[in-house]
């Protein structure tokens, strides 16, 4: 797995009026888990409202901000857009992750249900077998003898199987695959 992946790894998230605020472990204090240190932080933004004096809802929004900005400056909390979290998602689409929902709030799928790419392209792989790199900079290996060989520019659907397994359609053909970068 890629090093860029592992901090994603480590994340937990807490998400706040469709941004997705990911806190990474140094947010929380001893013996707290980090999601709820994150979940702290930001609440304590979303607490002032309650504050009925202005001077007094002013210096808390004041303090609260200042918190926040503090953990984003030093990467504690990292705030992503929902297209960023699409990217994200689609980038790690076909890796063996841990089952966290990194991205995605209860009752809302952040999930890829496929990948749809073209073949940049492939090398034989041995077997039958082909390593084939996608126009995204995925790199996948059939897993099975693949009796047509891909193309380059060839439309290829990706969609998650049973028991973490994976199937390409190319040309419309199925095959078994596996991502590898």
């Amino acid at each position: 797995m890629p090093a860029r992946l592992l901090p994603m790894l480590a994340c937990l998230t807490v998400a706040l009026a469709g941004v997705t605020a990911v806190a990474l472990p140094a947010t929380a204090q001893a013996g707290e888990p980090a999601d709820e240190g994150a979940a702290r932080t930001v609440d304590a933004v979303t607490a002032c409202r309650a504050v009925h004096d202005n001077v007094e809802r002013l210096a808390c929004f004041d303090r609260a901000a200042a918190t926040l900005a503090a953990a984003r400056q030093k990467r504690d909390i990292v705030v992503l857009d929902r297209e960023q979290v699409r990217k994200t998602n689609r980038s790690v689409f076909g890796f063996v992750m841990p089952q966290l929902k990194l991205f995605g709030r209860d009752g809302e799928s952040a999930e890829i249900k496929q990948l749809d790419s073209t073949v940049k392209d492939f090398t034989a792989a041995g077997n039958g077998r082909y390593r084939i790199s996608l126009a995204d900079g995925s790199v996948w290996e059939t897993t099975a003898e693949m009796r047509f060989p891909p193309r380059k520019a060839d439309a290829i659907m990706i969609k998650p199987g049973i028991l973490g397994a994976y199937h390409a359609t190319l040309r419309g053909r199925s095959t078994a695959i596996k991502r590898i970068r």
